[in-house]
């Protein structure tokens, strides 16, 4: 399957890190994510029943990030890949998460992680 939705540079602030100064201030992090799924359905029926929701997979990903307030990237990644293989259809996930004040200008430090429906 080559299909996929993807959601390019979902930017947001969350509580997010390790350090002290983290875990009180908002910052904002920047997702792309992909979803491999049969967009053949959709095509011919026009239906949005028979596709992702975009907006809505947005809002759920910002609202999984709003209520957990992760420690590390890695937590954060895995978690929305979750989230997305759990939707009908989607056979894998990919979230690259990037923190672009983290290194104070110096560069943006990011993680991508990839899943397949199954996978732990």
């Amino acid at each position: 399957m080559t299909d996929s939705i993807t959601i390019s540079s979902l930017k947001f602030e969350c509580i997010i890190g390790v350090l002290p100064e983290e875990r009180v201030t908002l910052q904002p992090v920047i997702l792309d994510l992909e979803v491999a799924i049969d967009l053949a359905k959709a095509a011919s029926s026009e239906r949005l029943s028979d596709t992702l929701d975009y907006s809505e997979i947005t809002q759920k990903v910002m609202q999984l990030f709003h209520a957990k307030k992760f420690l590390l990237l890695e937590t954060a990644a895995y978690q929305t890949c979750g989230l997305l293989l759990s939707y009908k259809g989607v056979k894998k996930a990919s979230v690259k998460l990037s923190k672009p004040l983290a290194l104070s200008g110096l560069g943006v430090p990011s993680i991508k992680v990839t899943k397949k429906k199954g996978e732990a």
